[in-house]
């Protein structure tokens, strides 16, 4: 007859199987429920027992031991299935154990048949190397997630630096395109103002403002312009303001300023008389272009603005074009002390001043130079009574003292 794997046999040694009968009769199949666990009285120690598959043994201290779930012990003549085996073992050294510990309290409770599987220490081995091996996969398992881990922080790492040296080399190409960019969306907003502004009325005329009148009125001035409202403010030019205040003979000059989006500003500049020609009890203003400007009495004329004599009402000859250069050219403090101006020719002005001396002046050349040399003299002179001044030449002038 085989042995069971892993099973030893032997007679009253405590932690073996006791050796069965050589001849060992069939048993019957049990009743169901719980059997009965048979005994083994102190006297019959010797004697042998077919009872050995039974759940309970009865020991010589009537101290009994149960092997829950054990069952029937295998047959010797098969092979024993350490598989199956391995869910019975934990309750039964469990239970082991408890009767170990029993029979340590209790010495007179001496077992004289134990029975302990002999391949326990093998089947311990076995869960001790599984656990290894549990152990060793849960390693390696750790090993494999942190090499992975460190495989995506290096394939992030070499993305970022390829990232990196992209845009460095591209940075140039990145830099041309972004003026490109620039550039173009500059030039395409200035073309469509342009379009809004030429093509559209969002752009246009509503509101005048007039600068620079004294005598005009400036009701005048935007009564003038009002032709040009409604127009759009890049398609009005100077010519045609000039059209509209070209009626107006009091104004010498004017500048146009647009002020988006619908502001036209006028700067002007009024004619300023320079001569006063007599006419019986008045006077009448003229510029320095001849124009006439107002017709005040003789009492009313204003300071600086001398009366002219010997060229009666032709202001386009030299002579009167030539007198009107020289007042124009004169600082403000010169022509103050003026009273009178006349000429026979563009080259024989004479001016004369308050006091009644005449000043020779000569062309209406270097008019500043004479005006700073004839008030350096004058100056020099003081009190002195004169009878004439010359300062044609004004590097060499001359006075004439009364006398």
């Amino acid at each position: 007859m085989k042995r069971p794997k892993g099973f030893r046999y032997s007679e009253g040694t405590p932690g073996e199987w006791p050796r069965p009968r050589d001849h060992e009769e069939p048993r019957e199949a049990e009743p169901a429920g719980e059997p009965e666990a048979p005994s083994i009285a102190p006297g019959d120690a010797g004697v042998e027992h077919d009872e050995t598959t039974a759940e309970t043994v009865q020991l010589l201290s009537a101290t009994s031991v149960r092997f829950d779930r054990f069952g029937e012990l295998p047959s010797l003549d098969d092979d024993l299935d350490a598989g199956a085996f391995d869910a019975r073992l934990g309750d039964s050294e469990a239970h082991t154990d408890a009767n170990e510990s029993a029979w340590a309290e209790d010495e007179d409770a001496q077992p004289t048949v134990s029975i302990v599987p002999a391949g326990g220490s093998r089947l311990r081995g076995k869960a001790s190397s599984q656990l290894e091996a549990f152990t060793d996969r849960r390693a390696a398992d750790a090993q494999y997630r942190e090499a992975k881990k460190e495989a995506r922080a290096a394939e992030r790492g070499r993305k970022k630096r390829e990232r990196h040296e992209r845009l460095r080399f591209s940075h140039h190409q990145r830099l041309r395109r972004r003026r490109q960019l620039i550039a173009l969306s500059a030039v395409s907003i200035l073309v469509l103002s342009v379009l809004v502004g030429v093509f559209t009325p969002l752009m246009s005329v509503r509101v005048i403002e007039v600068r620079g009148v004294d005598r005009v009125p400036e009701a005048a001035v935007i009564d003038a312009l009002e032709g040009v409202k409604g127009r759009p403010l890049a398609l009005v030019t100077d010519d045609s303001v000039h059209e509209k205040l070209e009626g107006l003979t009091l104004l010498q000059s004017f500048e146009v300023e647009k002020i988006p989006p619908h502001t036209l500003a006028v700067v002007v500049q009024e004619r300023v008389p320079v001569v006063a020609v007599p006419q019986n009890e008045e006077v009448m203003l003229v510029d320095a272009s001849g124009v006439r400007i107002d017709v005040v009495p003789q009492a009313e004329r204003p300071e600086g603005i001398p009366l002219v004599r010997g060229v009666g009402t032709d202001f386009s000859s030299d002579a009167f074009t030539a007198m009107a250069t020289v007042l124009s050219a004169m600082p403000e403090v010169t022509r103050n002390r003026i009273t009178e101006i006349s000429a026979e020719t563009p080259q024989q002005v004479q001016v004369t001043l308050g006091s009644g001396v005449p000043v020779l002046w000569g062309d209406s050349a270097n008019n500043a130079r004479k005006s700073a040399v004839l008030e350096a003299m004058l100056t020099a002179l003081g009190d002195v009574a004169l009878q004439s001044i010359d300062v044609s030449s004004p590097d060499a002038p001359v006075y004439i003292p009364a006398g």
